[in-house]
């Protein structure tokens, strides 16, 4: 199907990064080609099985458009965060669930990026550079609660208990996990020296003996996501699978959420463009009372509400992914577009529902896929709920700092 479709290859997006396009505009387009060719018409297909279950891998393997962030010297693009949230919004667009693989993958090698040194990088990253390998992601506990465990072992660590939710977790090189101190060990000092708390961070490869990955975890939406539990019984990883960085739990987790947030939140957005983009065609074409139903005040003002929303959740994104490129922590700013973009995508998709009317319930107008993709956005990185609880402690923080 999609495999056999002539793409443009690395090469090519070699070529657009030595452009430095103002606005990523080359890039843009060149994301957007491969979601027309390759994403929209694959999406229905792949609502029904697993990525892992067709050609669409291959597709994504040559489009060049995997694992953007890293560096040149360890065989990447070297692209920037900016540029990984223009592509991420392109991707969500023709649909969020194939893209949940670049996505995670995007996602998971940012620890490395941020805190791994450069005999980490090379072990890691370049290996997925040279052979368009993918990486898996269990995402970091939003309660500071995980459900694995880790103990020292001689010459590295040991890892049992459960991810409940891993993406890529079969067709991952290794996975980014968290866990906490094996409590039972605490007064055996099991923590690195260099440690402050009891929680640590670690890559492991997947084919490491005793992992187990269960089968594939089904969603409300995003359903061609390669998503399991795994499994880890006394899984043994060296000292080069230790992200030191994590020895400073809350530094660590507010740095690597700086830059997952703007990716996640452009895949909200787009999502919420192509909900009213369809909704936009389908107003002009559907008439009562002898006009379209566009012309109707109520559906044009509807519209425009859902116009606006997606410009200003781009926008908050952007100024997020700038900040965090140029090393800015601002804890309001990247929670907030992150929050702000769920909650625009929500009620612009069951504003698509509503204006499809019957037809938007319905399995054969894309929209209501749209929505449900939309709610999943959720189980990531913490609900909208969560992050303004977050966003108001920080921000009386900072009030009361001043």
């Amino acid at each position: 199907m999609g495999g056999s479709r002539a793409a443009p290859t690395r090469e090519t997006i070699e070529t657009i990064v030595k452009m430095k396009p103002i606005e990523n505009m080359e890039l843009k387009n060149f994301a957007a080609d491969f979601t027309q060719r390759c994403l929209i018409p694959q999406s229905r297909l792949y609502e029904k099985q697993s990525i892992t279950e067709g050609s669409i891998l291959a597709d994504i393997q040559s489009s060049g458009l995997l694992n953007l962030r890293i560096p040149e010297e360890f065989s990447g693009l070297g692209l920037t965060l900016e540029d990984a949230v223009v592509v991420a919004e392109e991707l969500a667009y023709g649909c969020s669930g194939i893209a949940s693989a670049m996505e995670a993958s995007e996602l998971a090698i940012t620890p490395l990026l941020l805190f791994g040194s450069d005999e980490q990088k090379k072990l890691f990253l370049e290996p997925l550079a040279k052979d368009t390998l993918f990486a898996g992601l269990s995402p970091l506990p939003q309660d500071n609660e995980s459900a694995l465990s880790f103990k020292r072992a001689k010459e590295g660590f040991q890892l049992n208990g459960e991810c409940p939710f891993v993406f890529n977790a079969t067709i991952g090189e290794w996975i980014f996990v968290s866990a906490q101190i094996d409590n039972s060990l605490a007064a055996q000092r099991a923590m690195p020296s260099t440690s402050n708390n009891n929680s640590a961070s670690f890559l492991v490869p997947l084919k490491t003996p005793g992992l187990k990955v269960s089968e594939t975890i089904h969603l409300l939406g995003r359903q061609a996501a390669d998503l399991h539990s795994v499994i880890f019984d006394n899984v043994f990883v060296n000292e080069l699978s230790y992200l030191e960085g994590s020895s400073d739990w809350e530094h660590f987790c507010d740095s690597i959420a700086s830059q997952h947030f703007p990716i996640l939140a452009g895949g909200c957005t787009g999502v919420a463009r192509r909900a009213l983009e369809l909704s936009c065609g389908y107003a002009k074409e559907r008439r009562t009372f002898g006009v379209p139903i566009a012309s109707h005040q109520a559906i044009a003002f509807m519209l425009a509400d859902m116009a606006k929303d997606v410009e200003a959740g781009r926008l908050l994104t952007a100024r997020a992914a700038r900040l965090a490129t140029n090393d800015v922590i601002d804890h309001t700013i990247f929670r907030s577009c992150k929050a702000f973009a769920q909650e625009m995508a929500m009620q612009v998709t069951t504003d698509a529902v509503q204006i499809f009317g019957g037809y938007g319930y319905s399995k054969e107008y894309p929209v209501e896929k749209l929505m449900r993709d939309a709610r999943t956005y959720g189980l990531f990185a913490g609900t909208t709920p969560q992050l303004k609880m977050q966003i108001g402690q920080r921000f009386l923080q900072k009030i009361q700092a001043n």
